[in-house]
């Protein structure tokens, strides 16, 4: 079935008020399960990974490129919403200097589902408590998918997944790597304990710069989750009781702590050099 074509010419109407909310304000992402893309590559990667795409938006008055217009020649959404230019032009969220996109895309949100990180004997996902900055988390998304996680948990009052930020910065790893929000350290624990059932050696590692071993000292060879905690306050008291060790990064001079998107590569980068698997 076509899409439905319909054509905005002011803004003052819902369909284009509901689309520049939902682009600005988490709650309303939230409370519709929806969120919006910007970029024809990007929209392209979700469409292809099966993301399912309710609306499209794009610019009436000027000439789209083949490959925008390749996405709208083959699009699924139910409807596509063609646009003066100035009013396009307006529920991008990108930054001043970035030029605009040809395509806006209104994605709907996958569950909150355990079940869409598959865990088998060799996984290792990631859990970050409580992120606080939308290009940290977006790094981390793609550093995970860089080096095979299996997936992300994010837990606790967090920046939000789908702010356009957090999507931006994910650099399309957001529609490949599961990625899974949850209240706190409660559900992360049952989860746990579930996969046990199927492979006992699985772990809990946690992160922090009192860790009692050095991560090279740390076996990863077996099923793990490694869990990161605020970029801020570190990981909670609450999480290091539930973990069945604690590791830390060495490091030399005056430093502490690391920025936690790089730690986390760096955490990441060591499970796969312990691995029989790996390249190094």
């Amino acid at each position: 079935m076509s899409p439905h074509v319909i054509k905005l010419r002011s803004q003052n109407n819902n369909a284009f008020e509901h689309a520049e909310a939902l682009g600005r304000s988490r709650a309303k992402r939230q409370e519709h399960r929806k969120f919006l893309v910007e970029g024809v590559p990007t929209i392209r990667q979700a469409v292809a990974l099966g993301w399912k795409i309710d609306a499209l938006y794009y610019a009436g008055d000027i000439e789209l490129s083949s490959f925008a217009r390749k996405v709208l020649d083959r699009s699924t959404a139910r409807r596509h919403f063609e646009l003066p230019t100035r009013l396009f032009d307006s529920l991008h969220r990108s930054r001043k200097q970035e030029k605009p996109s040809e395509l806006i895309a209104l994605i709907e949100m996958p569950p909150e589902d355990l079940s869409r990180i598959p865990v088998k004997e060799d996984s290792v996902v990631l859990v970050f408590d409580r992120p606080s900055d939308h290009g940290n988390l977006g790094t981390i998304i793609r550093t995970c998918e860089a080096f095979g996680a299996a997936g992300l948990i994010i837990t606790g009052h967090a920046v939000d997944l789908y702010d356009p930020q957090t999507v931006r910065a994910s650099m399309n790893s957001l529609f490949t790597l599961p990625v899974v929000r949850l209240p706190s350290h409660r559900e992360v624990r049952k989860w746990a304990n579930g996969i046990r059932q199927r492979y006992p050696s699985f772990r809990l590692v946690g992160t922090s710069a009192h860790g009692s071993h050095d991560i090279r000292q740390q076996e990863f060879k077996r099923p793990v989750a490694l869990v990161l905690g605020n970029e801020t306050h570190g990981l909670s008291m609450n999480y290091a009781k539930v973990c069945d060790a604690m590791v830390r990064i060495p490091m030399q001079g005056s430093v502490s702590s690391l920025n936690v998107a790089s730690a986390a590569a760096i955490l990441l980068y060591e499970i796969e050099r312990q691995r029989p698997s790996g390249d190094t």
